[in-house]
């Protein structure tokens, strides 16, 4: 319009058709929305783990799984994945010690643990990939009841239990299904160790 006024209307045109011409660019190299974000930073460490950035692979997928997070829409979901950070631990190293504050969800990628109970301590379960522990630190600010330590090369998706919460102070909807599935898990473990019917 300044070109038009001051009477280069030509130049005008040139303006004109280069900027369509770019818009047009604009459009043809905007991205898609990808199925899942991207891998996350780390956030999060474990004392004695070696904090990576791991490249991309079924985390996603992992986590959208559990029973936990099952009701959760796809905008919600890609949101919690994205306050979770990656996690490597060597064989020996704990995930978890019994005794101690709960960190928050370990959502196993690679490798294996063991979880254990006791003194000495007593191996009662080995979780591997798309596996999980640590889901009661998520909700409970207290000591946790087991250790879970690598049995193997172990590489996890970790969602801190500070991140969790502002993650659901963030998102109402996703806390109140997660709040749900907490509680019917909860109902159907006291189920399981009473041997009552579900």
């Amino acid at each position: 319009n300044a070109l038009e006024a001051a009477g280069a209307t030509a130049q005008a045109q040139k303006v004109r058709a280069h900027l369509a011409t770019l818009s047009g660019q604009a459009r043809v190299l905007a991205p898609t929305t990808p199925e899942a974000p991207e891998a996350p930073p780390v956030i999060g460490t474990a004392a004695d783990a070696q904090v990576v950035l791991a490249p991309k692979d079924n985390a996603y997928e992992f986590l959208k799984n559990l029973p936990l997070f099952a009701d959760l829409a796809l905008d919600d979901m890609k949101a919690l994945y994205r306050v979770c950070g990656r996690q490597e631990f060597k064989p020996g190293q704990p995930l978890i010690e019994a005794g101690k504050p709960g960190k928050g969800l370990f959502v196993i990628l690679e490798g294996q643990v063991q979880v254990a109970v006791g003194t000495p301590p007593k191996v009662i379960n080995t979780l591997g990939a798309g596996r999980y522990a640590g889901e009661i630190s998520l909700v409970q600010d207290g000591p946790t009841s087991a250790t879970v330590v690598a049995s193997q090369p172990t590489k996890v998706l970790f969602v801190s239990r500070d991140a969790f919460l502002q993650y659901l102070y963030n998102s109402p909807a996703a806390a109140l299904c997660i709040w749900r599935l907490f509680a019917l898990n909860l109902a159907d473990r006291v189920r399981a160790l009473s041997g009552a019917p579900k």
